[in-house]
C-alpha cells in the first residue's frame, strides 16, 4: 500500500497487516505512484526479532519498514528527529531530551495550559528542510501514548529537556 509521509509518497512491501492498521490515517488516495519503497529483508526482520523477542511478526516488520523509510529520508532532504512536537497555529516546537526525559510530560502541559496547541508527533517526528526553513510532519510513529495527527507545520524552536533529581 502507498502511503502519504512527510510529503512523500512511500509504498510499504509489507507482509503482514500491521502497518495497514497503524499506518491507515496516512494512506494515499493515489494508489499507483510513489517517491520511495520501504522494505525489509529477511535478514533485519529475524535481527530485528533477536532485540524483541515478545513481540509480534507485524510489529516486528512494522520497526523495520520505519527504519527503511528512515534510511532514504536524507536523499529527499528530510530526517527522522526523537522528539515531542507541539504545534500552536501553524508553528512548531520540538522538546528533546532523553527517553524519560519529560517531553511527553512537557508536551502535555503544553495542551492543559495553552488554548489551541496539539500534539503533532509525540516521539518520532520527519523534519524537511525546504532550502530556507524547517518543516514538522506527524507521522504513525508518534510514541506508546499514541499522541499525533496527520498534518505539518514550521518548525520554529527546539527545546532540550534534561530531568533532573527533583522538581
Amino acid at each position: 500500500m502507498v502511503y502519504e509521509i512527510a510529503g512523500l509518497k512511500v509504498l510499504f512491501k509489507n507482509k503482514y497487516k500491521f502497518t495497514n492498521a497503524y499506518c491507515e490515517k496516512y494512506l494515499a488516495e493515489d494508489q499507483n505512484s510513489y517517491d520511495l519503497v520501504a522494505e525489509t529483508t529477511d535478514e533485519e526482520f529475524e535481527e530485528e526479532k533477536k532485540q524483541s523477542p515478545i513481540k509480534n511478526d507485524g510489529y516486528i516488520e512494522n520497526i523495520c519498514l520505519y527504519r527503511s523509510l528512515c534510511l532514504r529520508l536524507p536523499d529527499f532532504d528530510r530526517f527522522l528527529l526523537h522528539a515531542s512536537i507541539v504545534e500552536k497555529d501553524g508553528v512548531a516546537y520540538a522538546f528533546l531530551g532523553k527517553s524519560g526525559a519529560g517531553k511527553s510530560t512537557h508536551s502535555r502541559l503544553w495542551l492543559k495550559y495553552i488554548d489551541g496547541a496539539r500534539i503533532l508527533n509525540g516521539d518520532k517526528p520527519i523534519i524537511f528542510y525546504d532550502g530556507k526553513e524547517f518543516i514538522a510532519y506527524g507521522t504513525p510513529w508518534n510514541g506508546k501514548e499514541g499522541m499525533g495527527y496527520n498534518g505539518s507545520a514550521k518548525l520554529k524552536a527546539l527545546c532540550f529537556i534534561e530531568q533532573d533529581k527533583e522538581n
